[in-house]
């Protein structure tokens, strides 16, 4: 029998809100996001094969060993089907790690998709998410593929009732920012949060047509405590924030920004505007929100 393959592009994402309710029992954070999956994407390539192996391109893009998520990921599924976890799996990695835009868990997510079907698992989606939600924390939003609203530490979700539908600008800096850092610098700052913890702040964002309006509404609370931990983004926000009267957010614990457009030409005329004003290993890419 040929070998059979399977192939799916991992999107990335973007923490429209971010909001930090308390301090949980577990050690995690409750949290309330708004997150929109974006149109800058992985490709995940699964074959059958004898045993599970990994291959990572570009070299060094992600650890191209048992630690990476994915292969959590496949070994987590083969236990819970009861089968051997063996597939060649290729990863082609654009999303940047410690961007802040969950690469790693998209990539497992759809790990845990494609090799159900490939191994003819027939675990439900309702498993494959208890399975994501023991891989992370954003792990569980990537297998619904549209805008959601995450709260808990990321395993509650519920489809946005008013999705967002525009263009981002992405900015990547060629900086990694450790997400436990982050957390920790957040705890040190003893920021409040906000406001009463039963009253949800995305229920007071109304989505309105157009991206110069809703920016203002937007906010991360990671914001600061990231600045602290990596000075250099600091810097880099506040040469970005305001160009061309554009307020530029961060996404997730860092270190990537984003500004929104209602059109593509919008976005990439004020990619060109600032490109002078990144450090030169920096990107910067146009992509749509997925709805």
């Amino acid at each position: 029998m040929s070998p059979r393959t399977l192939t799916a592009n991992c999107p990335a994402k973007i923490n429209l809100t971010l909001r930090i309710v308390g301090r949980r029992d577990d050690g995690f954070h409750e949290l309330e996001s708004w997150v929109a999956p974006v149109g800058l994407y992985d490709e995940l390539t699964v074959t059958t094969a004898e045993e599970l192996t990994i291959a990572v391109s570009p070299d060094g893009a992600a650890p191209a060993n048992a630690s990476n998520l994915v292969m959590k990921a496949a070994r987590l599924l083969a236990s819970a089907a009861q089968i051997k976890a063996a597939a060649s799996i290729s990863l082609i990695k654009q999303i940047p790690a410690g961007a802040g835009l969950g690469g790693g868990s998209s990539n497992a997510a759809f790990a845990l998709r494609l090799l159900n079907e490939l191994w003819q698992s027939q675990l439900s989606e309702e498993q494959l998410a208890t399975l994501a939600a023991e891989l992370g924390s954003d792990v569980p939003l990537f297998l619904r593929e549209r805008q959601v609203i995450m709260r808990g530490r990321g395993e509650l979700l519920e489809s946005h009732p008013r999705p967002w539908q525009g263009w981002a600008v992405l900015i990547l800096p060629a900086i990694e920012v450790p997400t436990a850092a982050v957390y920790q610098a957040y705890a040190q700052q003893m920021s409040g949060g906000r406001g009463d913890p039963n009253q949800s702040t995305i229920d007071l964002i109304d989505p309105p047509a157009s991206a110069i309006e809703l920016m203002p509404q937007l906010f991360n609370d990671l914001e600061s405590a990231a600045f602290v931990v990596a000075p250099r983004l600091l810097e880099s926000h506040q040469q970005l924030n305001g160009r061309r009267q554009r307020i530029v957010r961060m996404t997730g614990s860092g270190s990537a920004f984003f500004t929104l457009f209602d059109r593509e030409d919008e976005a990439t005329a004020w990619r060109a505007s600032v490109r002078d004003l990144v450090e030169g290993e920096a990107r910067l890419v146009t992509v749509p929100l997925l709805t």
